[in-house]
């Protein structure tokens, strides 16, 4: 299961993200959809670890991920 609580990403002083959640169980097909600058690429960078969250917890199967092994912006 991947678990994903309250993250958070800005980029200066625009919130790309603010407290978002996401919650995934084995198998589960999840699509996202939503208006351009709504944050989507942004959480997918985040978990696939391109990019680092400013706050936030990511756990995958019980086990707390240190993502954000990118660039840091």
């Amino acid at each position: 299961m991947l678990q994903a609580t309250d993250l958070r990403k800005h980029f200066g002083g625009v919130a790309a993200l603010e407290r978002v959640s996401l919650a995934v169980e084995p198998g589960e097909v999840v699509g996202m959809g939503g208006p351009n600058g709504s944050g989507k690429s942004t959480l997918l960078e985040i978990l696939c670890g391109r990019i680092r969250p400013d706050g936030g917890e990511v756990v995958i199967d019980g086990r707390k991920v240190n993502l954000g092994i990118g660039d840091g912006s």
